[in-house]
């Protein structure tokens, strides 16, 4: 079995959980839809998707049934994840010499980096990768920091 394809649908969760859906699909022939990223407080985990049953309970739909194939599912989404969130800031323009970092264990903290220091210029905090936010960090590290990249 191989995981032919993730696709990562981020969600605006403003204090909450779950912070993107997933998409995988196995051999190119059999989808898995509505995987949940949900943060913890020591990082990210993937919930399979459930339905609850007549007593009340949550079971799932469809889930790996070995601990290989769970750390296979997780490793592929949760860095489509992270590569999803990297694009997403890869649109706010910022000055030259500097980059932006998603701090592995909380999404929300981002900091700009210089480059050519290698050190952390300053940190902020992001509840959501909403446009409006975006546009907000971007304004604020060019007030501080000077002009976007050209």
């Amino acid at each position: 079995m191989k995981i032919t394809n993730v696709s990562i649908d981020l969600i605006a969760t403003e204090g909450q959980a779950v912070k993107a859906y997933a998409n995988v699909l196995i051999d190119n022939c059999f989808a898995i839809r509505d995987i949940r990223i949900i943060q913890r407080d020591n990082g990210y985990l993937i919930a399979m998707p459930n339905k609850k049953t007549s007593t009340g309970l949550y079971v799932d739909v469809a889930h790996p049934i070995n601990t290989e194939t769970r750390k296979m599912f997780e490793e592929r989404i949760l860095s489509k994840f992270f590569e999803e969130i990297n694009n997403q800031l890869n649109c706010v323009k910022i000055p030259v010499n500097y980059e932006l970092r998603v701090n592995m264990v909380d999404i929300n903290e981002v900091a700009l980096v210089d480059i050519n220091r290698n050190k952390i210029a300053n940190k902020y905090q992001l509840e959501d990768y909403k446009t409006e936010t975006l546009q907000e960090l971007e304004e604020e590290i060019n007030e501080t920091f000077g002009g976007p990249n050209e």
